[in-house]
């Protein structure tokens, strides 16, 4: 735990990148453990041999190719500008504009949709913090459902040998809606004349604009559709997608395109995921540790224990992947089967969510306090209204689906 809040000292104080802070972390663990140094040069080599792993980064890679391409081509702008054509409700825009963004892992994405929702939170007569937080949370939605976020992509090489991510998605569902619910309960003004628009649109116009919006999009679902097939991978399924996208393109500077979305940074950051991930296996006393808490005869006891976990690492890292590599991958070793599996999962993946979501050093947040000109603090007065709801609906949301599953 001690290499862990150094996360935290690594990124603030000495400004290193998140993915050098975690790669210094996972050695800090192998030094403080008394790792051989065989055991820890064989965690660095499982990186890059491991099916898993090698088949996240590259997914990684791919993604970060096709997430430029929808920028520098335009396709993210232009759907974003139908979108203000199709929908009239401002209430609405205001959080689909970041939810479609946050599809796609876009470095900087909580910058790209931030004035936008700055200026449809000015029409609305909503409170600068409020415009923050419902860009920070409504583009967070995506992550428990679109399975080519980097976050899933990480998830479903872990459980890849026990459930499909779409089992995982199934569960997630319930969680987003609530985080879109009370989201939109706390930050969006109550009924008033300017929520809609009176602008009529001709059928015919709204039949193109449909039509365009399903063509710019197209490589966002498209994606999804090829993973669904049977024995198609997801790097087979991203590399599909931005072969589409390169035939709908202009193809204007296309190689300078494809090498400037391959980022380095978020290469480093999964490398340095699972070399942590590989070394705590490795660590008997941490897993012994973590089998006595889950030993407990209270299901709340054991719940308790792995949601302050998640949450404690995922604060400190800023980085949700992180407390999710830890603990999704020892939950997998215990003696139960696939169903009471997959709900410990889901249960650890929404208190990694939570950690990283209220963490100081989470990205998005300082980018989105930044663009919409309000404090730190401003915004976490607002998002700590959604804590207790959250909070009781991972409670819930567990012990409904044992009582549904099993």
């Amino acid at each position: 735990m001690v290499a862990f809040a150094a996360l935290l000292l690594l990124t603030q104080k000495f400004k290193l990148s998140s993915s050098t802070a975690l790669i210094v972390t996972g050695i800090l663990i192998n030094i403080f453990a008394q790792v051989e140094p065989a055991n820890a040069f064989n965690a660095v080599v499982a990186v890059f041999t491991t099916y898993n792993s090698v088949h996240t980064i590259i997914c990684v890679i791919l993604l970060g190719i096709l997430s430029n391409m929808l920028i520098q081509y335009g396709f993210l702008r232009q759907i974003v500008v139908l979108l203000k054509r199709l929908v009239h409700n401002k209430k609405l825009l205001i959080g689909s504009i970041p939810m479609v963004l946050g599809i796609m892992s876009v470095p900087g994405g909580a910058y790209m949709s931030a004035p936008f929702v700055d200026e449809l939170g000015n029409d609305l007569d909503i409170d600068k913090p409020k415009r923050a937080a419902i860009n920070l949370t409504f583009r967070h939605a995506t992550v428990f459902f679109y399975p080519f976020s980097a976050n899933l992509i990480l998830i479903a090489a872990i459980v890849a040998d026990y459930f499909n991510i779409y089992s995982i998605i199934r569960l997630n569902l319930a969680f987003s809606v609530l985080l879109l619910v009370i989201s939109s309960w706390l930050f969006f003004p109550r009924p008033n004349a300017k929520a809609s628009s009176n602008e009529e649109k001709s059928d015919v116009k709204l039949s193109k604009d449909l039509k365009m919006l399903a063509f710019y999009a197209m490589p966002i679902y498209f994606v999804v559709f090829v993973n669904i097939l049977p024995g198609v991978i997801p790097a087979a399924a991203l590399l599909v997608s931005i072969l589409l996208t390169c035939f709908l393109c202009d193809r204007k500077n296309l190689s300078q395109i494809l090498l400037k979305g391959i980022n380095k940074n978020m290469i480093l950051t999964v490398a340095g995921v699972f070399f942590i991930q590989n070394t705590i296996r490795n660590l008997d006393n941490f897993i012994d540790l973590f089998f006595i808490m889950l030993n407990s005869q209270s299901d709340f006891i054991i719940l308790i224990g792995l949601a302050a976990g998640c949450f404690f690492v995922g604060l400190i890292s800023g980085i949700s992947l992180v407390p999710a590599s830890i603990f999704i991958p020892i939950l997998l070793t215990l003696p139960l089967n696939n169903t009471e599996l997959l709900i410990l999962v889901f249960f650890a993946w929404s208190w990694s969510f939570m950690g990283y979501f209220y963490s100081p050093v989470h990205l998005c947040q300082i980018l989105t306090v930044q663009s919409i000109g309000v404090s730190t603090s401003a915004l976490y007065k607002e998002i700590m209204k959604l804590f207790p709801f959250l909070a009781a609906g991972t409670f819930t949301f567990y012990f409904i689906y044992r009582f549904i599953l099993l």
